[in-house]
């Protein structure tokens, strides 16, 4: 180092796991050379450092948080899931390494993460992941799901990936038919108040919730139009 001039050394320090966690004093020592002599500083006096020493992230998935449990083939679906980190370091998630997935051993699901998200230490955390598509072609029934988390704990790497303990259920896609005569009534006469029924067989796998606001009953003559919407009062099948 020149006289007068400053000079950055970068060290990689190992903190060991039965370290205790709070603060901690940095101290330095150095032993140089200088014009052939020894030159000591023992200690970096009013410059001392601290650092605050936390447990390790340690990450796990809270059961039955799996949202939705359930999608159909073909879906574009978004997933959420409930994470525990129930170390203090909190985990800072890198946004495209960080994904939800899970595969029929062909078809593969991937979501990835879209944002960024943390999980902080010693909390519960809901990460989302964007809507993706679900294989048209993929096997019906439970797949495993992974995720990856990836990112950083406080500066450092963080890597690593948790199967969940909950499966997602990947159904046929709700396919409505209407049953055959079972309009009722079937003849009306003009200006009377009607309320019609009729059944649907629902040949899929998935269920169908049914919104009344946006779901109704229509028929016309080519210049007159009559529509009915669903009022509720419906029986389950």
């Amino acid at each position: 180092i020149l006289p007068g001039l400053e000079k950055t050394y970068v060290l990689s320090v190992t903190v060991l796991p039965y370290c205790a966690t709070g603060m901690d004093t940095i101290d330095a020592s150095v032993h140089a050379a200088a014009d052939g002599s020894d030159v000591y500083d023992y200690s970096a006096g009013a410059n001392k450092a601290a650092w605050l020493v936390q447990s390790a992230a340690s990450i796990s998935y809270v059961n039955g948080s799996l949202s939705p449990s359930v999608v159909s083939a073909g879906q574009n679906q978004a997933y959420s899931v409930g994470m525990l980190n129930s170390g203090q370091a909190p985990v800072i998630l890198e946004v495209t390494e960080t994904y939800l997935t899970f595969t029929d051993g062909a078809e593969t699901f991937t979501a990835r993460l879209g944002e960024q998200a943390a999980l902080p230490g010693n909390a519960k955390s809901t990460i989302s992941f964007p809507a993706a598509n679900v294989p048209v072609s993929m096997a019906y029934g439970r797949h495993g799901v992974t995720v990856r988390f990836y990112g950083s704990e406080n500066g450092a790497p963080f890597d690593t990936s948790i199967v969940l303990a909950d499966s997602a259920d990947v159904v046929a896609p709700a396919d409505l038919q209407y049953v055959a005569s079972s309009l009722m009534p079937s003849i009306v006469s003009k200006n009377s108040s009607v309320s019609f029924s009729l059944d649907l067989m629902n040949a899929g796998g998935a269920i169908v919730d049914i919104a009344p606001a946006s779901s109704f009953i229509t028929f016309t003559d080519g210049a007159n139009v009559y529509t009915a919407a669903v009022d509720g009062e419906r029986s389950d099948q």
